[in-house]
């Protein structure tokens, strides 16, 4: 039976891109590396996550098909071959290396580093253990850094500017990884991960959703100044911000992987962008924000925009360039489709259903193992 290891199953893509290989290979194993938590074990914590993906996305008729064929692992991605042996794993044809933290804070540097490089590199150390003969690397599109425009699946520029921790990070775990000599690498870039395009639901929240949850709190905290009057936020309104929705992304990445895609760099992006303003105002509209006004520059801010400017600062270059990811590779591979119209009121779609879970649990950003 052939065998797939897949890192991140708790995650975002990781629980989607769990269901989707469960059907899509049907005789195959899933064998899930997971970080026991407290005093539930792996097995539990797997379990609960891909119910609450199932759910989310309405998929479960798939997890009905796991049946045996889908178990967890202990591990942690921060020891050496994942604090984990091949015994315990056995032999693998594929890995799907999806785990990452998604912190990006300055004086989250050290764990972000960990999780995102460290962990990369023992992933990869397991997989040559194990003679894996595919791997399957989950980076992000934005390890372009501060680079606009025409962006193409390749490499990324040695020279390339970051904008925060977090992309330095995935820059340095594709390097690592190819670097490790696997007959078959796939480099899969996804752009801002997003909820099922259908059912709108997400299990954890980061990006689009990080936003939301900023201004909502300033408006709580703020009633006054966040409420009454239409602040300005720094952003380019013309630009066009790209957003996908996780199951085009997992759906694109099996579909490659079917296909026997050779290695290669392949975009996970959505071909239609929505534009900034329509974001800002598809989120300030749903937290009882008015809308604000879109300037290039402080000059002249408030106290409150200040404020507003400070809790924006990890957002700021995604806001204030447009960049259309090259799609060409991954489209040769595949034939399904990765366009996922966002008007404003599709926007307000997700919008609403991220403020639907706050009133239910809190929000989860951190590392996806």
């Amino acid at each position: 039976m052939e065998r797939h290891l897949i890192t991140g199953a708790t995650g975002l893509v990781g629980g989607m891109l769990t269901l989707d290989l469960l059907e899509h290979y049907p005789d195959a194993e899933l064998v899930c590396l997971v970080r026991p938590r407290g005093a539930r074990p792996a097995q539990e914590r797997l379990d609960a996550a891909l119910r609450d993906a199932a759910t989310a996305y309405r998929r479960e008729a798939a997890l009905k098909r796991a049946g045996q064929r889908c178990r967890a692992v202990s591990g942690d991605l921060t020891l050496p071959l994942c604090g984990t042996s091949g015994a315990q794993v056995g032999p693998v044809s594929h890995v799907w290396h999806s785990a990452a933290s998604l912190a990006f804070e300055d004086e989250a540097k050290d764990a972000i580093m960990q999780c995102n490089v460290e962990g990369t590199r023992h992933v990869a150390a397991l997989a040559q253990r194990l003679g894996v003969g595919v791997f399957n690397h989950i980076s992000t599109a934005f390890v372009v850094g501060d680079r606009a425009g025409d962006i193409p699946a390749a490499p990324v520029d040695p020279q390339v500017r970051s904008n925060n921790w977090y992309e330095r990070s995935k820059v340095l775990g594709e390097r690592i990884v190819s670097s490790s000599g696997f007959p078959t690498l796939r480099i899969l870039r996804p752009s801002g991960v997003i909820g099922h395009d259908t059912t709108f639901g997400a299990t954890t929240f980061s990006g689009l959703y990080g936003m939301v949850k900023t201004l909502l709190a300033l408006r709580l905290r703020n009633r006054q100044e966040f409420a009454g009057q239409h602040l300005r936020i720094r952003a380019d309104a013309d630009a066009l911000v790209n957003f996908v929705p996780v199951n085009l992304v997992t759906r694109g990445a099996v579909t490659l992987s079917a296909a026997d895609a050779p290695s290669g760099v392949y975009h996970l992006s959505n071909i239609s962008q929505a534009t900034v303003a329509d974001t800002l105002s598809a989120i300030t509209e749903r937290v009882g924000m008015p809308e604000p006004v879109l300037v290039a520059t402080t000059d002249g801010f408030t106290p409150a925009e200040q404020r507003l400017d400070r809790a924006f600062t990890f957002y700021r270059p995604y806001l204030s360039a447009t960049r259309h990811f090259g799609l060409a590779e991954t489209l040769q591979h595949t034939a399904t489709s990765m366009d996922a119209p966002l008007s404003r009121e599709r926007l307000v779609d997700f919008v609403d259903w991220y403020l639907g879970t706050l009133k239910r649990r809190p929000a989860v950003a951190g590392p996806t193992g």
